[in-house]
Formats: C-alpha cells, sequence, structure tokens
C-alpha cells in the first residue's frame, strides 16, 4: 500500500507540479474542519469514484439526420437501400451491446446467462462484445462477437447503444444469489434459465476420453482451493483429506482438479493430480461424466453447475442460496455442506463494498467446523457409490 501511494503521488506530481501543495491544504482543511472521519468520506466517497471509475468512450453510432440530408444529393440513388441487411422483424441495423464483468473466473461464469438471455430475447439479432480478464469463459461462445480486455475498450472506436455493467453488482447485493443480481441489473426479471453455460470446442471430447478411457466404473472429480488470502473460503486441509480418504475406499478413482499453488490435490490410494491438465471447456467435460463432483465455493462449483452431475459443495462465509447450483428441476442433485455456526453466511451482510472480507471471529472457525459424516453420506447418497462396491 506504501508503495501504490507513493507511485500514485510521483505520477500525481510529474503531471501536475502543483498538485501536491494544493492536496496537502485540501486534506489539511478536511481534517480540520470535518476530522478523520471527514477525510475518509471524502476520500473513498467522492475522489476515489470521481477519479478512478471506468472510462469508456461514448460515440454516436450514425451522423444526424441533418448530416445525411445534405450529403444526399451527392450520393447514388440506393446508396443505403443495398446496405441494409433486415432481420425477421424488419430491423436494418444491429443493437450493439456491451457487458462488462471483471472478474473472478467464477463469477464471470456466473454471468453467461445473461449473455445468452441478451441474444435471445433479441432473436440473435444483436452484437454482443464482453469485457473480462477471463475470456476462455466466452470461447466458442455463439451469442459473443468479441472479448475485450479493459486496455482494448479504452483503444476502440467502436460505439454501443447499451451498455451494462456488471462489475460490483453482486458485490453490492450479497444476499441474493449472484446470477440474480445480475439478471435483476440487465432484464429487470430473474423468471428465466439462469443455468450458466461453456462451449467445448473440436477435440476437446477427445482429449478427455483419452484421459479417462481406463475408468470403466467411473471416476469422482474433487476441487478443494488452498489460497492463503482468502483462508475463510478454503475448507481445512486434514478434514478434506478424511473425506477423499473415505470415498476411496468405493475403488473409484478421484480426480483432483484446479491449478498449482492454488489447490490442493492429496497423495493417496486412487488420488489422482488431474491440476492444470485441462482448459475450462475440457474441464466441463470431464466433470459431465463424472459420477460425483466434490468441491468448495470456487470456480470449478460453477463449472460443474453447467453440467447435470451430482454436487456436493462446501460452503463457509458466502450462503449456499447465494452461490449454489441454478439447474431447472435438479436441486435433488445438489447438497450443501455448511459449517455448524451460528455465523455461517456471514458475508450477506459485510459491509465492504467488493469482494475483500477477514473473519470476524478471527480465527476463520467456519473452514473447519463441517460434518465429514455428513458430507461422506452426501457424496456416497448423491454420487451412487454404494453400487461401485
Amino acid at each position: 500500500m506504501s508503495l501504490y501511494l507513493a507511485a500514485h503521488t510521483l505520477l500525481r506530481i510529474l503531471a501536475n507540479p502543483f498538485w501536491l501543495p494544493v492536496a496537502l491544504g485540501k486534506m489539511a482543511n478536511l481534517l480540520k474542519d470535518t476530522g478523520v472521519a471527514g477525510f475518509k468520506q471524502y476520500l473513498f466517497g467522492e475522489y476515489l469514484p470521481r477519479n478512478y471509475l471506468l472510462k469508456t468512450r461514448y460515440s454516436l453510432r450514425e451522423p444526424t439526420p441533418s448530416v445525411y440530408e445534405k450529403v444526399a444529393p451527392l450520393l447514388p440513388d440506393g446508396f443505403f437501400r443495398d446496405k441494409q441487411a433486415y432481420s425477421p422483424r424488419g430491423f436494418t441495423c444491429k443493437p450493439r451491446i456491451l457487458v462488462i464483468r471483471s472478474g473472478a473466473m467464477g463469477d464471470v461464469l456466473l454471468a453467461t446467462p445473461i449473455i445468452r438471455k441478451l441474444h435471445q430475447d433479441r432473436e440473435g439479432y444483436c452484437e454482443i462484445d464482453v469485457v473480462t480478464r477471463y475470456p476462455e469463459v466466452f470461447a466458442n461462445s455463439p451469442y459473443v462477437r468479441a472479448v475485450l480486455t479493459r486496455k482494448l475498450l479504452k483503444k476502440q472506436r467502436r460505439a454501443y447503444d447499451l451498455i451494462i455493467n456488471l462489475d460490483m453488482v453482486l458485490e453490492r447485493n450479497k444476499a441474493v444469489h449472484v446470477t440474480d443480481s445480475y439478471a435483476l441489473y440487465a432484464h429487470g426479471v430473474t423468471d428465466y434459465d439462469k443455468q450458466p453455460e461453456l462451449f467445448p470446442g473440436e477435440g476437446d471430447s477427445a482429449q478427455v476420453r483419452a484421459l479417462t478411457s481406463g475408468f470403466v466404473q467411473g471416476y469422482i472429480v474433487a476441487h478443494n482451493r488452498r489460497d492463503p488470502t482468502q483462508a475463510y473460503r478454503n475448507v481445512d486441509e486434514t478434514l478434506w483429506k478424511q473425506l477423499l480418504e473415505d470415498l476411496s475406499v468405493y475403488g473409484l478413482p478421484i480426480l483432483q482438479v484446479g491449478l498449482p499453488g492454488l489447490d490442493i490435490a492429496l497423495q493417496g490410494a486412487g488420488l489422482m493430480d488431474f491440476r492444470n491438465r485441462l482448459s475450462l471447456q475440457q474441464l466441463q467435460l470431464l466433470i459431465a461424466d463424472a459420477r460425483l463432483f466434490v468441491g468448495t465455493d470456487a470456480g470449478p462449483l460453477h463449472v460443474a453447475a453447467t453440467t447435470s452431475t451430482p454436487i456436493v459443495s462446501f460452503f463457509t462465509l458466502a450462503h449456499h442460496d447465494a452461490r449454489k447450483p441454478l439447474r431447472a428441476s435438479m436441486d435433488e442433485r445438489f447438497i450443501p455442506i455448511t459449517p455448524e455456526l451460528d455465523c455461517y453466511g456471514c458475508n450477506q451482510d459485510n459491509p465492504l463494498p467488493w469482494g475483500g472480507f477477514s473473519c470476524r471471529r478471527g480465527d476463520n472457525a467456519c473452514s473447519g467446523a463441517f460434518s465429514m459424516d455428513k458430507a461422506r453420506a452426501a457424496c456416497v447418497h448423491l454420487g451412487k457409490l454404494l453400487d461401485s462396491l
């Protein structure tokens, strides 16, 4: 933080040598008149939003009618008519739509139903661009024209008729499901198919079949995050190891997915390390053919939600009602495992306007307050693991 503030101050001074004395004078006056509370209100309520909002160039999609009127005599007959391509309803210009959701990967994936509905409501007669740090989510999507970074968005001159910025939407609506918060903001309704989706490309199926061809009786896919910056979301490794050892007695291979350094891959009989071996679309195909997915509240859970595979998932600070798979008539294929604590789901009243959080108890107790007996019973029931004995 100190380095960031120093760099910020240096850049401001280089851009305007008079910035520092003016800023110091204003800060002194604020502290004198309103105290520390008033200074914080100005910093976070006025200065940061005014100077660091996402800047997007707006431009008119067409010249004004008066311009056409003036140049019309210079154009050949039928100049505009020849350019028109009518939609089934008679429209001659496709709406250009921009949807923004930067991250994280799971939150971007949960925005895919929003893209689908935008496209379907216009019977496909639109062009949708997406701004995100996770372009792989939209690989092969039939609904998306282009995926952009924020940097590319700033450079391009393409105009948009509708801009839907989903950044900070779920962060400001933590008591409802992520996709519902997106849906109400983008469409004004939430009553429609909100299952997320991915689109495997050519060759993905063959690669996954090659990896799993030897698993005649099937397999289990498992994922547990080990993120030191979000210890309150991780399931205690000792409990996780106990669960996987309990499941391994049924004789099915347990394929552990994720990324090295960020996700857990345990050693043991029947435990296989599949981290960093699959694209997002290949991971979907792997989970789709699994007997069971067991995981935690992280990106692979939402990949599993794009399939019909039974899901058992652990939740901690985020209540499962805000993160569960939204799959039509498939509630019986999902069992949440929740900590046995009164403070479960405390993120619903988290006052921070972003994803940051720290345990109010100070011990991250929710990561270890699970009943492994309940978790094992849920896995056996949904995965029909007794059939494999």
